[in-house]
């Protein structure tokens, strides 16, 4: 959200008693899913309710036309990487040898990538970072990985990325 300088406000979905609230009747959400709403959506119509960190960023993206190409060779780049993403989200965290093999992938991507699916910043980089992150990688563990090292300090060093880590 803050990458696209679209106006926003984060919303806890707890209420007083620090429960989740259900999502609403016929989403398919989970209650562990982000949600944003929007109150002002491109077709005039009631506010939508948009859950999941890729349903979103790809939401976001598209509204503020940023960080989601619209031709579709360069966007089924971004889309290949989001699902590689997902996929190896689900990985456990006790596993160092497939956590290295994720590591290379992306250090061998970014050889021949200046980001995450193409030569352009995108949502796909959005979610690699973030991914990084909660998975608390150390900077030892990717300074043998020479392009993922200078891609993730580049990103690091972004304003809207700067921000957000002030916030947490």
């Amino acid at each position: 959200m803050v990458e696209s300088g679209l106006p926003y406000r984060s919303i806890c979905r707890k209420n007083e008693h620090g429960v989740l609230d259900r999502a609403p009747a016929g989403s398919l959400a989970n209650l562990d899913d982000p949600m944003i709403v929007d109150t002002l959506p491109e077709d005039g119509g009631e506010p939508l309710a948009v859950f999941g960190s890729v349903a979103i960023m790809t939401y976001v993206a598209g509204k503020a036309g940023q960080y989601y190409p619209a031709g579709a060779r360069y966007r089924q780049s971004v889309d290949r990487c989001l699902a590689w993403l997902k996929l190896h989200r689900a990985l456990p965290d006790d596993r160092p040898d497939d956590r290295s093999g994720q590591l290379v992938a992306l250090d061998d991507q970014l050889r021949r990538n200046r980001y995450v699916a193409w030569d352009y910043f995108s949502i796909a980089d959005i979610a690699c970072f973030a991914w990084m992150a909660d998975r608390r990688f150390q900077r030892r563990d990717i300074e043998k990985f020479p392009y993922l090292l200078d891609w993730f300090d580049e990103v690091s060093r972004r304003p809207a990325v700067q921000c957000v880590v002030g916030e947490l």
